[in-house]
């Protein structure tokens, strides 16, 4: 469709593809008072010079996976998957709306409660108890009262009809096997979107609430009915929908029923909630109800929580099960547990086990779990592999830890590779990697290189490192330096015109440090005017500095 109509626009002659307009724009363009072979002149001399485009009714194959490559068709696409009707959708959702704004009070009463539950997170179909049930929440007093006999068929008739014979507002739908009455409604998509920005924030009748507790039944629909009552502080709704979900091993949902249960003082009743859970196998909840008792010094409970999920072979759990066993002294067991939850992958276990043989000398067994855990992701432990390395006089072999991470623009790793290098007696490598740090935006690396050329007695090019930062504003190198060389006033008169244009773009830091070094100077009136036109502008840690400083200078009548 979409390469005829690039050949009809590339023609020299005026073309209008008739196949693509609706019957009422034909009423538009030739006027409500004639047929279309009728009208005005201009109407007949662009009928005459026509041509008619057959348009497919549906997209091809190839046409559709071109079309599900565009984001800005990603909602239309995914509404009509099922069809490929994609042109008669997007025509149709401005009919569509307009379909629901010219709606009779029942049938915009029966679509209204369905976008406000879409709204509130319900997922499922809508069956007709629901959609009758909820549509009453949006009727006025009168039209509640003594409405038609028919009043829900009709307003079921006028949603589930189609538009433009594309999308209807609301879509049958059969999900049981074999062929039947529906199942329940879908709305679409259009109107979903349109609830979400036009009645963001419109509150939900109560009827829609009961409604939803009578109709979800699914676990993730739950949680997020019940997410959606907490946020508008309905907690008793909350607590209707979260606990099945709860129950059902949902943890979001059983997290804000302890959480109310805690704000209301119910702490009994929250911690016999956790108890529950954790039986349930929730390992987030097995590790607070542990920490709870390890705070009651109830340490038996404390491993009771986490032994039968350990023995059914949870790593998660004989990962906590090993901490809370470290925790009350039996170190052995602990890391019989830990080297379980290790051997099955779990990175934690690996970090902890690693810890507990290096606190006990045994270098090499560690050596080996913290090299499995830097494999496994874990970034600290790549820290700790690094610096036993280094200790164990094997640099060299820490440079190759930190080396290809380096070579992908981490910074972090620039940093450690830098240190390593250093330890490996390479100073012109580290140098190097220091500077690239720097260039990357490190911190950490801006005094890292400075303390290599110091070591290196090259205290010139040292403090032009920092200087050059100061210079160029870089506020974090001023309060580091605020941090290791604020009394050092070689340095600091090397950079003060850095600090000033720092100053002048609103650093606090580098007016911090300037000021420091102005009084340490005896320059306290300069200092004084650093500070004077911010405490003027009302701003209270400027004028606690500025009355600090004006009691150095003695000038206690101006205070």
């Amino acid at each position: 469709m979409a390469v005829a109509l690039r050949r009809l626009l590339a023609s020299e002659h005026r073309v209008v593809a008739i196949g693509t307009l609706w019957p009422e724009d034909w009423q538009t363009h030739a006027g409500n008072d004639v047929e279309p072979h009728q009208g005005t002149p201009a109407v007949r001399e662009l009928l005459v010079r026509a041509v008619r485009v057959d348009v497919p009714p549906q997209f091809s194959a190839m046409e559709w996976d071109r079309a599900r490559e565009q984001r800005t068709l990603a909602l239309a696409v995914e509404s009509c998957s099922s069809t490929r009707k994609l042109p008669q959708f997007l025509a149709a959702t401005p009919h569509l709306l307009r379909r629901y704004a010219d709606a009779d009070p029942y049938c915009k009463a029966l679509l209204t409660a369905a976008m406000d539950a879409r709204r509130l997170g319900y997922r499922a179909l809508f069956t007709s108890g629901f959609l009758e049930h909820a549509a009453g929440g949006y009727l006025d007093e009168q039209s509640r009262a003594n409405p038609p006999r028919d009043w829900y068929a009709g307003a079921l008739r006028y949603a589930t009809t189609e538009v433009k014979g594309a999308v209807a507002p609301l879509t049958p739908l059969r999900t049981s096997p074999g062929v039947g009455p529906a199942d329940g409604f879908q709305l679409a998509d259009s109107l979903e979107e349109h609830a979400r920005s036009a009645r963001s924030q419109v509150i939900v009748p109560v009827e829609v609430w009961d409604a939803l507790l009578a109709a979800a039944e699914d676990a993730d629909d739950l949680e997020r009915l019940g997410v959606a009552a907490q946020s508008r502080g309905y907690y008793r709704y909350m607590h209707l929908f979260c606990r099945p979900a709860a129950a059902q091993g949902r943890g979001i949902a059983s997290y804000l029923i302890m959480r109310n249960l805690e704000d209301q003082g119910r702490a009994e009743e929250a911690l016999a909630f956790r108890s529950a859970a954790a039986e349930a196998g929730d390992t987030e909840e097995m590790e607070h109800l542990s920490r709870h008792w390890e705070r009651e010094r109830q340490m038996d409970k404390a491993k009771e929580v986490w032994r039968r999920a350990a023995a059914d072979g949870d790593a998660a759990a004989q990962n906590g099960l090993a901490s809370v066993l470290a925790r009350d002294g039996d170190v052995a067991a602990a890391e019989r547990w830990w080297q379980r939850a290790a051997e099955a992958g779990h990175p934690q276990a690996m970090r902890h086990l690693a810890e507990s043989l290096e606190t006990r000398g045994l270098g090499r067994d560690a050596e080996h779990w913290w090299r499995s855990a830097v494999g496994a992701g874990e970034w600290w432990a790549a820290h700790r592999l690094s610096r036993l390395l280094t200790d164990s006089g094997r640099a060299d072999e820490a440079v190759e830890i930190w080396r290809p991470r380096a070579t992908l623009n981490d910074t972090g790793a620039m940093v450690e590779l830098a240190r390593a290098l250093e330890a490996a007696a390479d100073p012109c490598a580290a140098a190097a990697w220091w500077q690239r740090a720097i260039d990357a935006g490190s911190t950490r690396a801006v005094f890292g290189l400075q303390n290599l050329l110091f070591r290196h007695g090259n205290t010139e090019d040292a403090y032009r490192i920092v200087a050059r930062a100061i210079a160029a504003g870089d506020t974090e190198v001023i309060e580091e330096l605020c941090k290791r060389n604020g009394g050092d006033i070689t340095l600091i008169r090397d950079v003060e015109s850095g600090l000033r244009r720092a100053c002048s773009t609103g650093s606090r830091a580098a007016r911090e440090v300037l000021s420091e070094f102005l009084c340490a100077d005896g320059r306290t009136d300069e200092a004084v005017t650093l500070w004077l036109p911010a405490a003027e502008a009302g701003d209270l840690a400027a004028t606690r500095h500025l009355i600090r400083l004006m009691w150095l200078s003695k000038n206690h009548r101006e205070v």
